[in-house]
């Protein structure tokens, strides 16, 4: 069986530990009211650990995304939730790219593009 090398990565984002904590702390914000037994809680208490690995698997590309979990909560609605560790690349990799993206003013849904009164408007 023959190994295959993965080619180059030529398109390597400048991502730094800095910016892997920023998406955890703000993860780990959003996800503060989860219930005790969510998968936040543990990333939160062993996240020194798995911290280094995932930083090197997102630089070199390897990184991959666990299922969605999918969910019912109270009210019998169904929630499709990302991972813990999936929200924080999630979260990292749209920060990042953020930037980097030109937005169309037809984006009603960003800040700064005129929203609802504006679709109203045009229409």
């Amino acid at each position: 069986m023959s190994t295959q090398t993965k080619p180059a990565n030529d398109r390597a984002l400048p991502i730094n530990p800095a910016h892997l904590q920023q998406a955890f702390l703000a993860v780990s914000q959003q996800r503060r009211h989860f219930p005790a037994d969510a998968d936040i809680w543990h990333l939160r208490r062993h996240w020194p650990e798995p911290k280094a690995g995932l930083l090197a698997e997102i630089q070199c590309g390897d990184y991959q995304f666990s299922p969605q979990h999918r969910l019912c909560i109270k009210n019998g609605q169904i929630v499709h939730l990302w991972s813990a560790e999936g929200a924080v690349v999630i979260k990292l990799l749209s920060a990042l790219l953020q930037d980097r993206q030109t937005l169309s003013p037809a984006c009603v849904h960003v800040k700064g593009h005129g929203g609802l009164k504006r679709t109203v408007a045009h229409i």
